[in-house]
């Protein structure tokens, strides 16, 4: 038998403070970048954008969410 939960709360206003502020240190993160946060191609009528996410997540930020991880066997 397996148990699978996901996320810590029902909703985003019952997610942790530390947790959200560590969201929005990301997101302000990500949207800072030079050259933006999305790239995109055309090529005739076909066009795609894509969001750039080098993978680096703040030090502050993923300090907390490193406190929130958890390999349960």
């Amino acid at each position: 038998s397996a148990t699978y939960q996901a996320g810590l709360a029902d909703t985003p206003q019952d997610c942790p403070m530390d947790l959200q502020m560590a969201a929005w240190q990301w997101i302000a993160d990500v949207l800072n970048r030079p050259g933006g946060a999305e790239s995109a191609e055309r090529l005739g009528d076909y066009s795609v954008s894509y969001f750039r996410d080098s993978g680096n997540i703040p030090a502050a930020a993923r300090s907390i969410f490193d406190r929130y991880r958890n390999f349960a066997v």
